[in-house]
Order: structure tokens, then sequence, then C-alpha cells
């Protein structure tokens, strides 16, 4: 009962809590870049890790079902491969639903953003190595 209220009042003031999360992405986060279109939130941006570029693209939104969060790394050609942590739609997976949300929570989107970072330099290593190098829940 409690859970569905707290949904519900997420849900209702989606409009707010879009834009509490892009201040707050943007603020800390200068290289991503964010609007909000159709009760999503949606951003794109490069980062550098050493000379390779990432470029990244978000879709955050409470109505999305299971998870708030849609990642892609679109700067690279990712295949699907339950090892390397991505959905069947090649989006990231950054944490269990289940046991990394907090209870009747979601994962605020500028606490996801160094997870990506972190996702990038594991995906690199399991490239060489072929192995997830990272903390993980197996699937």
């Amino acid at each position: 009962m409690v859970e569905k209220i707290i949904n519900e009042n997420y849900k209702n003031n989606y409009r707010l809590n879009l834009i509490l999360e892009k201040n707050l992405v943007e603020l800390n986060f200068d290289w991503l870049k964010f609007k909000i279109l159709n009760k999503v939130l949606v951003g794109s941006g490069r980062f550098y890790i050493g000379q390779k570029k990432y470029d990244i693209e978000i879709n955050y939104s409470p109505y999305f079902a299971h998870r708030n969060d849609r990642i892609y790394v679109k700067s690279e050609n990712i295949v699907f491969d339950d090892r390397i942590h991505v959905y069947a739609d090649l989006s990231l997976c950054l944490y269990h639903p289940q046991i990394d949300k907090p209870p009747f929570q979601t994962i605020p989107l500028y606490k996801l953003i160094p997870r990506i970072i972190e996702w990038c330099i594991y995906y690199e290593n399991f490239k060489v190595y072929k192995v997830w190098l990272g903390k993980e829940i197996k699937h």
C-alpha cells in the first residue's frame, strides 16, 4: 500500500521530479545535456577515458517499466552478451533492480552517471580478457 502511494505521488509529480533530476545531473556533470520530452528526461553527452571517446544516450522516466533508466553507449558497436551487463535492448545494466535499489524508492539519475563511466572501463577490460572484472550479480 505504501509503495503504491509513493509511486503514484512520484508519477503525478513527474515534471517537477524530472526538472530536479535534470538540474542535478547538469550541475554535476557538465558534459551531459537534457530536455524533457513526453514525460521522459532525454539526454546525451560525451566523455573521454584517455583518448577514447564515449557517446552516451540517456532516457529517464518514472513511466518506464521495472526501472527508470535506459542508458546506451552509442559510440560502441555493442552486441548483446549477458556477461557484459546489458539488457536485450542494449541498455546498460548498472544495478540489480531488487537488490541495489532502496525499498520503495528509485535510484536518482545523478547517482547512475559514475556507474556509466565505470561500466565503460569494465567493458574495455571485458573486450581484452573476456570476463567481467567488476562487481556483479549474475542474471
